[in-house]
């Protein structure tokens, strides 16, 4: 029986995920990312990226597998801990999105790492002013991560859209109150 050896190493495998993931080609990503790791099991880089792949395709539990893995390996990557909660937080689970952002509070106050964990902390606590000011506050902060951007934009305008739903929801149930409040004295009155 004879075996396969890859012929490049664990950093060329590195580097063609990364074109690969820029191109959408997931699959591609993917498979050079597990040669990658095959050869080199413990590279946080390869593991967050592998996690990241496979939030792209929508295996959320093998994402958040491997994402956790990269922070214990290496813990001062803050992109993996805010994907890290946001994956938390798309599995409903609020309290361990906020223990994988707890690090981002470390950070610069001008990261906007840091300003959109703070801003989706507050989303997580049903806060939503607080979640929209801050959101708002990071955009104005990572130009030069259209990635991180674009994500932070979509959640923003969810954000916005829900504060708009709220807003209409409070102005019906005013409305009725009031109808109910004129009825009732056109009642007493007879």
């Amino acid at each position: 029986m004879s075996t396969t050896v890859n012929p490049l190493d664990a950093q060329e495998l590195l580097h063609l995920a990364l074109l690969a993931s820029q191109e959408s080609r997931h699959g591609a990503a993917i498979t050079l990312l597990k040669h990658g790791l095959d050869q080199s099991p413990d590279d946080a880089r390869m593991l967050f990226l592998l996690g990241a792949e496979h939030a792209q395709i929508g295996l959320y539990d093998r994402a958040i597998e491997e994402i956790g893995r990269s922070v214990s390996l290496d813990a001062s990557v803050p992109a993996a801990h805010f994907e890290l909660g946001l994956l938390y937080v798309m599995q409903g689970d609020g309290a361990l999105a906020k223990q994988a952002w707890e690090p981002l509070v470390k950070l610069a106050e001008a990261d906007p790492y840091r300003v959109f964990a703070e801003g989706l902390v507050r989303l997580v606590d049903e806060d939503l002013g607080g979640c929209i000011e801050e959101l708002r506050r990071g955009m104005g902060l990572c130009a030069g991560n259209p990635a991180l951007a674009g994500s932070m934009q979509r959640i923003l305008d969810s954000a916005l859209a829900r504060q708009a739903q709220g807003a209409a929801a409070q102005k019906e149930k005013a409305a009725e109150e009031d109808n109910s409040h004129v009825f009732l004295s056109a009642y007493r009155t007879h």
